[in-house]
């Protein structure tokens, strides 16, 4: 076997080697050869969803053997940026910080190792019934399944955590739970969750984005406000405890009484670092053992034939899109919007800014999931088209357009690629980066005319259609309005058959598509760095956990020795 110190001096070497030929391949080099996407993923299931749990949770990879025998111990090591939020389930909405509370909390319900469609297993419930309303949701909890501070997990907890998600209508998953009626612990071990109206996703729900994650009512209760906000203070159920939360560092420990099992690493610590790029770094060099790559890193990554083999690919619950603004001049014109669809070709901008390393979209709904349809075509690249119809809008000489943009990642590159396709089509394009925060504040209030943006999605993909495009959403930023699109989002919302609510959503995303109402761009990937001294990854949900491949808890990962 190798050990991780004889793999830390290969990849040494390696680094060395390549870092000392970067400047001949700068040199040399033009664009990057694009990659092969990874195969796409099954489709979304069809029929209603099973009234009970199933009986055990999905087969496992079988036990290694001999030398590549599990073994207990060893701490892995990742990069991450600072943080500030602070440790409370209700309040996350981040990437990280779905992967964080992940390791320290446990949830009622979990997502299938692995899978897009939505298939639902046993966490801290056991299992479960559903009424034949399908209105009452019956949870059977774990029994001797403990916190972090030894007390016991009842269904009181978990029906005072169910109900801190929706306690304020403006927490960032009230209204996931808008179709709660009441929830009550029945007994110390069973909770009841009632509903007003059937949903044929409310399982999915709860498993998504740590959406039933468990926290002692008593503690919540006796802290308020200072509740996860440091290790003493973040007291969960999960595989790992948080103990360290400094300037450089974040760590966690493992948990002897975790009910699934102690997990194999003692313990996990990021180091903080500057950049991403600074964490692509800390992999080359040995420091990190797991790395999620962004650009340029991953082009770089895939390109060297020493680091590829060390990357997993896999399609990300992610949507991307150009977005208008359509009540803001002169997007109000349907003519200005199907304009601007026929002056770009994102798999231009996907080449050059993420070197192929994406699905080019062509609706709203990613690949794979219900709702998605291929058949859906619209807008290829038309100079002609963009200029007829300009002149129809009574621009004729062309016309300004700004392209907001963060300036993270590959979004400038792509923003600039799109800018001089519109150049090219008619229009006076500008593109106008923004750091993060201040292009989140002003999106959210309207400033934007047209600007990129992205989404996770969740396999209940009619709840994120009526988040997007329901003229009644809160979160419907491009202030679309619709009746009929309305009209089918609503029916979609309750409708129990799965195929037929996929038809509906296909249906509502052809008129948003007549409207023009945005212009869809790209399913994203992503791309994690594994070293070669890290086993169990295939137990664990990396391919496509709920809304990201954060989704990663690492309780069944396991290290060689050194």
């Amino acid at each position: 076997m190798l050990t991780k110190n004889i793999v830390l001096k290969v990849l040494a070497l390696v680094t060395m080697l390549a870092l000392s030929g970067s400047v001949l391949m700068l040199a040399g080099c033009g664009a990057p050869p694009a990659t092969e996407p990874p195969a796409e993923p099954t489709k979304a299931p069809e029929g209603a969803e099973p009234t009970t749990a199933p009986t055990e949770e999905p087969a496992a990879t079988a036990e290694p053997e001999s030398e590549d025998a599990a073994r207990y111990g060893g701490t892995l090591h990742l990069t991450a940026r600072a943080i500030t939020e602070a440790f409370y389930p209700p309040t996350h909405t981040s990437e990280a910080a779905m992967w964080r509370l992940g390791q320290v909390f446990g949830s009622l319900v979990s997502w299938v190792v692995g899978s897009v469609e939505g298939d639902v297993y046993p966490d801290l419930a056991e299992s479960w019934d559903i009424s034949d309303d399908r209105l009452e949701y019956t949870f059977h909890l774990r029994e001797g399944a403990k916190f972090h501070n030894g007390d016991e997990i009842t269904a009181e907890d978990a029906a005072f955590s169910i109900e801190a998600y929706y306690a304020d209508e403006g927490l960032p998953y009230a209204a996931k739970f808008a179709v709660v009626d009441k929830v009550e612990a029945v007994d110390k071990y069973t909770l009841k969750i009632t509903l007003k109206s059937p949903n044929p996703y409310f399982l999915q729900d709860l498993a998504s984005v740590r959406g039933s994650a468990v926290m002692p009512k008593k503690v919540v209760e006796e802290l308020g406000d200072e509740f996860g906000t440091s290790p003493e203070t973040t007291v969960g159920s999960g595989p790992f405890m948080f103990t360290e939360w400094s300037d450089t560092q974040l760590a966690y420990a493992a948990f002897e009484d975790f009910y699934r099992g102690r997990p194999y690493l003692d313990h996990v610590v990021e180091k903080i670092v500057a950049d991403r790029a600074t964490g692509a770094l800390e992999f080359r060099a040995g420091n990190s053992d797991i790395e999620y790559l962004y650009s340029p890193a991953k082009q770089e990554f895939m390109e060297d034939p020493n680091l590829r083999p060390l990357v997993h690919a896999g399609l990300r619950l992610n949507t991307w899109w150009w977005a208008f603004t359509v009540d803001k001049p002169p997007f109000d014109d349907v003519r200005v919007r199907q304009a601007v669809n026929y002056a770009v070709d994102n798999a231009q901008a996907i080449q050059t800014a993420r070197a192929g390393m994406a699905i080019t979209a062509n609706q709203f709904i990613m690949t794979g999931l219900l709702g998605h349809d291929d058949s859906i075509q619209y807008y290829a690249r038309d100079v002609d088209m963009v200029k007829s119809l300009l002149t129809d809008a009574g621009y004729p000489d062309g016309m300004d357009i700004t392209v907001n943009v963060w300036n993270i990642g590959e979004s400038v590159t792509e923003a600039q690629v799109v800018a001089a396709q519109l150049q090219e089509a008619g229009f006076n394009a500008e593109v106008v980066p923004t750091d993060f925060g201040t292009f989140i504040t002003e999106m959210d209030k309207g400033t934007y005319g047209f600007y990129l943006t992205g989404e996770a999605l969740n396999p209940n993909t009619a709840a994120d259609m009526v988040r997007f495009w329901h003229s009644e959403s809160g979160e419907n930023k491009s202030h679309y309005a619709n009746p009929a699109v309305d009209a089918l989002l609503d029916e979609a919302m309750n409708e129990l058959d799965l195929t037929r609510r996929g038809e509906l959503l296909a249906e509502a995303e052809r008129l948003i598509l007549d409207d023009a109402a945005y212009v869809p761009y790209m399913y994203d990937q992503k791309y994690i760095a594994v070293q070669p001294w890290v086993h169990g990854l295939e137990d664990v949900n990396i391919a496509n956990g709920p809304g990201s491949h954060y989704a990663v808890v690492f309780d069944k990962l396991w290290l060689d020795s050194d």
